[in-house]
């Protein structure tokens, strides 16, 4: 146990969560029957499963709170009492909790798939027993260093520090608000030195869920740390704080459930961002810098209130997962379609349109978009020096009419049209499509292919989009 002045700080250690996860087993093994004569019985999985669906939101997904819930439904089986206060109890089980999601968590979002959820409580599973590291030595589960006046205990692989404000004459504990890493109360000369304290123990995951952070609580030089993993969902963030776009090393980012009202363009700064959790906020729009983030694999904008998606988002050549559920959206890009390594895309709980468009706007093209279309539709030859240079880049920037039918080009003027493409021969989702004029559509048609089908949308794989959620 480790100690402040006033009360134990709480830490689930390996053999915390080793203990809680134990408990679990033997309580689902406990469901398990066995096939009758003439009944069919229910397994080790199909029990897990049907609890799994019992506590998921509706994501697929069991993050902190829903397998804790899942915990609580059997608590006198699952009771963890290593403290005399029962508040402390509950606490060390949440931190378990965290803990068992930590074992089997393969990309870092702090929430469990059905098949990481299954990993986790599989019986023949043995969990790894996770050292902590410090200035180039490991240490086990339990050992204690003292950092000034504050101690530190390695636990489940994690430093877990108690929240001392150190002084030379006189070393005096932070009120409680800063023991959940508020600012508050807090010098910026504080706070420099406690980002001095916890780059000594090479501090690579931060989680700071469900306290009163605000985009004013963080020191300046919170940036110079080596962070690679930062949870502060459940916070009061209204902006995205600065500070984390210097954190180059940052490979998981999780701002879920607080007032972000925008993604800042500087964003594309964090090249190393593998998975971005902004769910549950009040963002209203993606910005086409995320398409810069080349190893970005999940992102998670559930939740929120976007109307369109960025067709730059067809850049993310690794994005792998993508959860869009619950916002305003009412079509889709057509350049989604070339996002190869796609495999969920969670669009339930959106106004998708169930029909075409058929007041379609158009603005006619100007002189420069009409000269610039004959020299690219006829492939006219030229040579750099033989236009201006801005004549030069504009040409430049000519987009190929989607129609296969059509060969046109166009710039500026365009009309937007929507069309339903078949995913998975199943799921017809709405794409909005630019076309180079009015007569590359078929007005009044009901018919979603339409001639203004292309020839990548007719041919679309059915492995390219593995897992569609509509409904």
């Amino acid at each position: 146990m480790l100690s402040g002045k006033n009360k134990p700080i709480v830490v689930c250690y390996l053999a915390d969560r080793n203990e809680l996860r134990s408990r679990v087993i033997e309580w689902l093994e406990t469901e398990v029957v066995p096939d009758g004569w003439f009944s069919k019985g229910s397994n080790y999985t199909e029990i897990l499963h049907r609890y799994f669906k019992n506590y998921d939101n509706g994501d697929s997904h069991l993050d902190s709170n829903e397998f804790l819930k899942f915990i609580q439904h059997n608590e006198t089986t699952v009771n963890i009492t290593n403290y005399m206060d029962e508040e402390n109890n509950r606490l060390l089980r949440s931190l378990c909790v965290d803990a068992l999601i930590e074992l089997s968590d393969e990309n870092a979002d702090w929430k469990l798939s059905f098949n990481e959820f299954l990993n986790c409580l599989k019986p023949g599973f043995n969990p790894i027993e996770k050292k902590c590291a410090l200035e180039d030595e490991t240490y086990e589960d339990g050992a204690e260093t003292q950092v000034e006046c504050n101690r530190c205990v390695c636990a489940c692989g994690n430093w877990v520090c108690t929240a001392m404000i150190c002084d030379a004459k006189d070393k005096k504990e932070a009120p409680e608000e800063d023991t959940d890493l508020t600012a508050q109360e807090m010098t910026e000369e504080e706070w420099t030195r406690r980002v001095e304290e916890l780059n000594k123990h090479q501090l690579k995951t931060l989680v700071a869920k469900n306290n009163r952070l605000d985009e004013f609580s963080l020191p300046k030089d919170f940036g110079t740390m080596s962070l690679e993993v930062v949870n502060f969902s459940g916070n009061r963030f209204e902006e995205f704080p600065s500070e984390f776009l210097n954190l180059q090393r940052l490979q998981s980012l999780s701002l879920g459930g607080n007032r972000l009202k925008t993604i800042p363009a500087e964003i594309e700064h964090l090249t190393s961002l593998e998975l971005l959790y902004l769910g549950g906020n009040s963002i209203t729009s993606i910005p086409p810098e995320l398409a810069n983030l080349p190893y970005l694999s999940y992102l998670v904008l559930c939740d929120n209130r976007i109307q369109s998606i960025p067709p730059q988002l067809a850049q993310m050549r690794s994005l792998r997962s993508l959860s869009l559920h619950n916002n305003l959206l009412t079509y889709l890009p057509r350049e989604i379609l070339s996002l190869f390594q796609l495999q969920e895309l969670s669009l339930r709980g959106n106004p998708l349109v169930v029909r075409f468009v058929k007041d379609m706007t158009y603005d006619p093209p100007s002189l420069l978009e009409l000269a610039g279309r004959t020299v690219k539709s006829r492939n006219l030859t030229y040579k750099p020096e033989d236009l201006p240079g801005n004549l030069v880049r504009y040409l430049d920037l000519a987009s190929k009419c989607p129609n296969p039918k059509c060969g046109g080009v166009y710039f500026d003027s365009c009309v937007r049209h929507i069309k339903f493409v078949d995913f998975c021969g199943k799921y017809r989702l709405p794409l909005m499509h630019y076309l180079c004029s009015p007569e590359c559509s078929s007005p009044c048609s009901s018919n979603p292919q339409s001639d203004a089908d292309s020839e990548d949308e007719s041919r679309v794989p059915a492995h390219r989009m593995q897992k569609v959620l509509l409904g």
